[in-house]
């Protein structure tokens, strides 16, 4: 599975810069209660909602380069690098976009592991590639 474009350009600042963040407004993604609003009082509500962090990206090194990856402030993924071989180390999720951002983490680190989510039965596990 591909990267999404937003992680991949996360990774590249955070390995400029330490950290990347990607914020989005709490009621553009969070919330139900502006259903029934006219696209105006839509726009005005999500305005006035906090900004919030959707995807950090985290790059240091320790004695090798690790890269931890949060969405909504829970860490998701965390990749180390020992010995020139990409690992990932811890791993959490709980949504779709959580999957998706897994599976495109290990693909572009090149660690052989896969994860599927099963919102039907409350599901996050990893599956073998």
């Amino acid at each position: 599975m591909a990267l999404s474009q937003t992680l991949l350009n996360l990774i590249e600042r955070a390995e400029r810069k330490g950290t990347a963040v990607k914020r989005v407004r709490e009621g553009a993604v969070m919330d139900s209660s502006s259903w029934g609003m006219s696209p105006l009082e839509r726009n005005e509500y999500i305005r006035s909602t906090p900004m919030i962090n959707q995807w950090e990206v985290e790059y240091y090194i320790e004695s090798y380069p690790v890269y931890v990856v949060k969405h909504y402030d829970t860490l998701i993924a965390r990749f180390e690098c020992v010995e020139g071989e990409w690992q990932l180390t811890n791993y959490y999720g709980e949504s779709n976009s959580d999957r998706d951002a897994l599976n495109g983490l290990c693909s572009y680190f090149g660690v052989n592991r896969g994860f599927r989510y099963r919102p039907s039965v409350g599901s996050f596990e990893e599956v073998t590639c």
